[in-house]
């Protein structure tokens, strides 16, 4: 029996841009400011082990398969709809979608099945592959979060450890990251456990590293200020702290400070040395009809499902322009003009990096009626002219909303691209009284490249087999 597909795909999380190699000064944009070469800091008291060799990113791609972690309505016989997670394959070649189970005669629909996730946990769970081997990180409404390595040959599945809760009074948004060829880097932002608004939340940069064979695990948190050549305004924060990039042997990570700006730091795991490279200004700032933004801009890109981000880009929208900021040396690239211009005062550019292109996506928003309406652009990561698409999920007199270009590969484009209706469906309310409602589901499907560039919407829905 076939399940059928519903609503969600897991969330991923998207990590974050720009910076530059150490010991050279930062090519940055107008909109940045280049700081003083960092001071020499000491060594840390616990540096982290196992970091040598190359370090990479590591995403839910490997090949040309997918992995991704869906939920399912499945009847079972003589029974109500039940939520089901099911781990499942996506291979772009053949454009199928299969449960990740290596069990003869599986029917996956019974918690035996080792593609079967339901968490009964209330955990929200992403993954991430690297070689042979799926990590799924567990992360549980209670705080508790533990990491799983799931083998891709026979699904032997084993807890690789558990991550620290509430350590010294502090929480963790964990995200896997990279990897090298004995460690799993995780982001291991934290922030103070007790809530109190008179204090401004300051965020705190860190990184867990997890041996791959024994589950040891090490932390390192950054302590460091910034050079004195470059000091954090007063009046500024730590917002997020997020690891977008490893090159080098380097783990670099992008901080939000609040109100204006950003800082990139770096890693050295085989040391545990930080050290400032960069910080960004935002300038152009505007506030219109209850909206407010800037039109010039250096941020992250959306990364789609790609772990853990996009590079970093400079978004001009008072000139329509898209340049990407080179994360080794820091030097700015033109990669389009003629985008529309003047954007950010009527909504914003939404960037999207997918591995061989970015995807800017204009809203608009009519501040009084509430109608949205976009303008969706496919531009090559190696620069080139926007080319307009006009794909939309669905259109309604309160306006429309575009399709989601979640990855690419293999020369197609893996999006989220309908939201469809099923009909009225019976249901029966606390009272015990019968009444309909309608059910949507998303709607899956990959998009050949040369098809999407001639604005022909030829998506081949992903079924589950």
């Amino acid at each position: 029996m076939r399940p059928a597909p519903f609503a969600a795909l897991a969330a991923c999380i998207a990590l974050l841009c720009g910076c530059m190699p150490h010991g050279q000064a930062a090519a940055t944009p107008e909109t940045a400011q280049t700081p003083a070469p960092a001071a020499a800091q000491p060594e840390p008291s616990a540096p982290l082990e196992g970091a040598e060799g190359g370090i990479h990113l590591i995403s839910e791609l490997l090949g040309s398969r997918r992995y991704e972690y869906k939920t399912f309505d499945y009847q079972q016989p003589g029974g109500g709809a039940m939520a089901m997670g099911l781990l499942t394959v996506i291979d772009c070649e053949t454009g199928t979608a299969q449960p990740l189970c290596h069990r003869d005669g599986c029917a996956h629909d019974q918690p035996g099945c080792s593609a079967w996730l339901t968490p009964n946990d209330g955990s929200l769970i992403t993954l991430a592959a690297d070689g042979d081997t799926l990590y799924l990180l567990h992360d549980a409404v209670d705080g508790d979060a533990w990491l799983e390595a799931r083998s891709l040959a026979d699904d032997a599945t084993r807890v690789l450890c558990t991550l620290p809760r509430l350590e010294a009074d502090r929480e963790y948004d964990w995200a896997l990251a990279a990897a090298d060829e004995g460690t799993l880097y995780l982001n291991a932002a934290n922030y103070p456990a007790a809530a109190d608004f008179s204090v401004p939340r300051e965020e705190q940069a860190a990184v867990l590293a997890v041996d791959k064979v024994s589950g040891d695990a090490s932390l390192c948190t950054n302590r460091e200020a910034p050079p004195a050549g470059s000091p954090r305004p007063a009046d500024q924060r730590v917002a997020n702290a997020e690891i977008f990039d490893a090159q080098d042997g380097f783990l670099y990570l992008w901080l939000g400070l609040s109100g204006d700006g950003a800082e990139v730091w770096r890693l050295e795991p085989a040391t545990g040395l930080w050290s400032m490279t960069a910080r960004y200004t935002r300038t152009g700032f505007w506030q219109e009809d209850g909206l407010s933004g800037y039109d010039n801009r250096v941020s992250p890109a959306r990364a789609g499902r790609q772990l853990p981000g996009g590079p970093l880009v400079h978004v001009d929208e008072q000139a329509g322009t898209l340049s990407a900021i080179d994360t080794a040396t820091g030097q700015e690239r033109t990669l389009c003009t003629g985008l529309p211009q003047a954007a950010g005062r009527i909504a914003n550019y939404d960037v999207q990096a997918l591995p061989g292109w970015y995807v800017v996506t204009v809203h608009w928003l009519d501040w009084t009626t509430q109608q949205t309406s976009f303008r969706q652009f496919l531009i090559p990561a190696e620069g080139g002219s926007p080319v307009e698409v006009s794909f939309s999920q669905y259109s309604a007199p309160r306006g429309s909303q575009s399709v989601h270009f979640l990855d690419q590969y293999g020369g197609q484009f893996y999006c989220q691209y309908e939201i469809r209706g099923s009909g009225p469906q019976p249901g029966i309310d606390k009272d015990g009284m019968p009444y309909t409602y309608e059910a949507w589901q998303l709607v899956y499907g990959l998009l050949p490249v040369e098809d999407a560039l001639a604005g022909h919407g030829n998506f081949t829905e992903l079924y589950l087999e």
